[in-house]
């Protein structure tokens, strides 16, 4: 059992045990002596005062609404939508962040979902990118296809096509279908490495939707890093690229300015699994919220009405109990 308003609670303790005392010791005071009419009295006098006790003590309980058992309740969903697009260009797997780049983004993509799945109401999209981009989930409050399909995720392949920023902001935009203006954030998770050159109107565009622009920059800016591949045959050698080997780091500067222009803000992935969590409470939980279909939801049941038929039938006792008993004890 558990409580909607506690604080009630200790009323139905105090109340009882101060009315009991004031008129017990009323009735000491009145019936001094110690003849057997007096203490008969005494005794039908205390039984409804004991009575209207109960009732105080019910009452007040019921006031602190009692709640066990569930029943199910049409409830409005509130909440934002949330596209989070994904590089899973080669440069990915660099292990400059552990173990390497798109397993530390999936990690903290996770901890987003728990956060998200813990309020309730936010839909959640996947779009992963790298030559061009893809929607992996539509906009969807299930949580657990969304981290099935994280899960899943990978490179696609060895060959070094590099990433399309734009092009993935533009898709995501236009293509994931139900976003609402002013209702919708976009969290892009990449190594800035571009090579594509056409991002100059990717946040105007998502701007334009209503669509405010997070991104998550992963990698390291001071040092180049090799990335290493797996093969066919299990073995693992560095991605080369005409000959020479790879070297990737982390460009925040094209992230930059797409948090800027698009109205959101620029953070660093430092092996911080809990970034999107604390992105998602600080930046997004608060924002204005659209509100979807009702939908039925379990909750507490209330059962303070169970309490309300006893205690009135302790009040009608206290308020004629004693000329009952007077006519009984005669």
């Amino acid at each position: 059992m558990t409580f909607a308003e506690p604080l009630w609670l200790l009323l139905a303790v105090v109340l009882p045990a101060l009315w009991l005392t004031w008129k017990w010791s009323e009735g000491q005071r009145r019936y001094a002596d110690d003849a057997m009419g007096a203490s008969a009295q005494r005794q039908s006098e205390f039984l409804p005062i004991a009575a209207f006790s109960g009732f105080i003590a019910l009452a007040v309980l019921a006031m602190a609404q009692p709640q066990w058992g569930q029943r199910a309740e049409d409830a409005p969903r509130t909440g934002r939508d949330i596209v989070i697009v994904l590089d899973t260009s080669i440069s990915m797997l660099a292990e400059d962040a552990e173990p390497n780049r798109l397993e530390a983004a999936k990690l903290t993509v996770r901890g987003l979902v728990d956060a998200v799945r813990l309020e309730g109401g936010h839909r959640l999209a996947l779009v992963t990118f790298a030559g061009r981009s893809s929607l992996q989930v539509p906009l969807t409050l299930d949580y657990n296809l969304l981290i099935e399909r994280l899960d899943a995720t990978e490179v696609g392949g060895i060959r070094y096509d590099g990433s399309a920023i734009g092009d993935a902001i533009r898709h995501s935009v236009e293509r994931v279908a139900g976003l609402q203006p002013g209702f919708s954030d976009l969290i892009l998770i990449s190594d800035g490495e571009d090579h594509r050159g056409d991002v100059s109107d990717a946040s105007a565009i998502a701007k334009e939707a209503g669509v405010a622009i997070y991104s998550v920059g992963i990698g390291n800016t001071d040092e180049g890093a090799a990335i290493p591949v797996t093969l066919a045959d299990g073995s693992r050698e560095l991605a080369q690229y005409d000959g020479f080997p790879v070297e990737t780091r982390l460009r925040p500067a094209l992230l930059l300015e797409l948090a800027e222009k698009g109205g959101g803000r620029y953070f660093a992935l430092r092996n911080d699994p809990g970034l999107l969590a604390d992105l998602f409470a600080d930046e997004i939980a608060d924002k204005p919220a659209r509100e979807l279909e009702t939908a039925a939801a379990d909750v507490a049941a209330h059962r303070f009405q169970w309490l309300l038929f006893p205690a009135f039938l302790l009040l009608a006792f206290a308020l004629y109990g004693n000329t009952i008993l007077r006519r009984v004890l005669a």
